[in-house]
Order: C-alpha cells, then sequence, then structure tokens
C-alpha cells in the first residue's frame, strides 16, 4: 500500500509506472494531510496479518520483510524488529547502531513481563514505527494523532503495551536517510515541544501499569528535554537568541520543566550527564546559553550522540 499524500515532485507518476507493472502495489493519492493521516489511510486498507512502515525518504534491504516475516512465526511474535542505519546520502555512507547492549545476541525475544522493559530502555526496538513488523490485530484501537511532530512516539509505546511477545534481531535492514527537509530536521518551532509531551504521556501510563520501570522513563523524558534544548540551541545564532522570539521558545520549554525538573532531578536513574545539561541550560542567563552549550558540546561527547 503506497500513500501520494500530495506529493509535487513527479513521485506520482512514477508510482503509477510501477503499479501498471505490479498488481499487488495498492496506490492512493490524496491531498497533503501530513504523516499521520497518510499512515491511518494505510492502516485502514491494510487486509493482511502482518503490517510494516517504510518512510517515503527512506529504504530498507530487499528481504527485510521475508526476514521479519519469518522470524515473527518461528517465534510466534506480535511485534518483531531489526536494526537500523543511519544513511548519510552526501556521503554515501551508512552508521551502525548496536541493536543490543550486550553483543553476544542476534535474535531475542522478550515475553509480556519483559516487552516493556526492553522497549524503554531502547533494548532492541526503536521508538518510532518503522523497522519493524506488527500484527494488524494490534491496531484496533490504535491510530496515529494527526497535527503532532513526534507522535509516533507514543503511537509506538501503545502497540508494545498491547503485545504479548515481541522479537528483535541485530540485521539492519532499515537505512534512515539524513534528510535535512524532513519535519524531524526543519528549524526549531515549538511544534517540537511535541517530542516533550509525548514522552510525557508515556511517563504516566509507565507510572500506572509498569512502575518498576518509572526510572528508565524518567530518564528518557530528561533526555527529551535534552534533545529539545539542543535543537533550539543548535538552530540559532547568538544574534537570534538575543531576540524576543528565541527567549521566548526558550520560557515555553521551561514552563514544562518546571512541573518536571524535581522528579527528573531527584531521581537516581536520570543519568547525570543529563542532569548537568538540564540545570546549566535552564538557569544560565539568555547572553550565556549558547557559549555554554558550544563548550559542553566541544568538552562532553555526549551531546554529539543527541
Amino acid at each position: 500500500i503506497i500513500i501520494d499524500d500530495g506529493s509535487k515532485d513527479g513521485t506520482l507518476k512514477i508510482l503509477e509506472e510501477f503499479k501498471s507493472k505490479d498488481s499487488r502495489i495498492h496506490l492512493i493519492s490524496q491531498n497533503n494531510q501530513g504523516q499521520s493521516v497518510a499512515r491511518n489511510k494505510g492502516i485502514s486498507l491494510a487486509s493482511g496479518q502482518f503490517i510494516s512502515f517504510v518512510d517515503s525518504d527512506d529504504f530498507i534491504q530487499k528481504d527485510m520483510i521475508e526476514v521479519l516475516l519469518s522470524q515473527a512465526l518461528t517465534e510466534a511474535s506480535d511485534i518483531i524488529s531489526c536494526g537500523v542505519r543511519r544513511y548519510n546520502d552526501k556521503s554515501d555512507s551508512a552508521t551502525h547502531f548496536p541493536l543490543f547492549s550486550e553483543n553476544s545476541y542476534t535474535i531475542r525475544s522478550y515475553e509480556r513481563d519483559e516487552v516493556m522493559g526492553a522497549f524503554l530502555k531502547g533494548e532492541g526496538f526503536n521508538r518510532g514505527p518503522v523497522a519493524s513488523l506488527y500484527r494488524t490485530n494490534l491496531f484496533e484501537d490504535i491510530k496515529f494523532e494527526p497535527g503532532k511532530l513526534h507522535e509516533d512516539n507514543f503511537f509506538n509505546y501503545q502497540l508494545f503495551d498491547k503485545a504479548q511477545k515481541s522479537t528483535a534481531i541485530a540485521y539492519d535492514a532499515y537505512f534512515y536517510v539524513d534528510n535535512m527537509n524532513s519535519s524531524t530536521k526543519s528549524k526549531f518551532t515549538l511544534r517540537h515541544i511535541d517530542k516533550i509531551t509525548e514522552e510525557q504521556r508515556i511517563l504516566k501510563e509507565v507510572e500506572k501499569k509498569y512502575p518498576q520501570y518509572i526510572g528508565i522513563e524518567k530518564n528518557n523524558l530528561a533526555v527529551r528535554y535534552c534533545w529539545v534544548l539542543t535543537k533550539l540551541l543548535r538552530d540559532s545564532s547568538m544574534k537570534e537568541l538575543l531576540s524576543g522570539d528565541i527567549r521566548h521558545n526558550m520560557e515555553e520549554i521551561k514552563k514544562y520543566y518546571v512541573k518536571d525538573r524535581k522528579k527528573l532531578l531527584k531521581t537516581k536513574a536520570v543519568s547525570t550527564k543529563w542532569k548537568f545539561f538540564l540545570i546549566v541550560l535552564t538557569k544560565a542567563p539568555s547572553y550565556l546559553l549558547i557559549p555554554s552549550y558550544k563548550i559542553m558540546k566541544s568538552s562532553l561527547g555526549f551531546l554529539k550522540r543527541i
């Protein structure tokens, strides 16, 4: 199923050519309504036992679906995931990110009581819905929320919350392409705060359903705050920072942080490096924000991974 969400670059013509050669292709062309609406449309049309998502600027190994489906059937898993490589088209190179913290695993399955812990830790599974194969029945009451920039985080949490068994394969079959024109790479706007609010939703759910993982999820929320702050500063010049708009954006982020500050700074499971980052950048005067950020980036390698 291919959803053409209002493309204007000749994509539809190419898709129509492929459709004429392969009767399996179901092509839908619609006015641009955003990623969530397009994905929901595909879900509503799906008739198979499994669903997988591939974003339009990414690509996959030819055997990705075959490998995931084979393991899904062998392991009787609801979700089966593979590794992701970040691809840079300018240098024609791909960066590998280990799927497991321990290199001894090539395939690992998690039963119901372990699934959420692995998902929240990022142990074998991605936070977004790509690089995975899902049983279609998981989507019965779950849809993407239109209008949000980072809507897939909570969406994927809901799917893993329903999964009875999930399996991860240490096979890099999905290639995430660094596209500077994508919505998440565009210049900072207040919509990027969705990254924080979606993680707050997950934290509330974890507090109720999985209290044993609350420390892990608080650490995840701290990382999301650091990501948003880094995004704001990385996209800003000193001149912009001293302008009203940038100061306004920082104050908007702080409104959310004030509510979470104590729970993050007092939780032992939240990494010291994230606590340090948050304290410095939420306390520093406006004119010191970018210098502070640049000093930390050059001296502390962890910022490069955000």
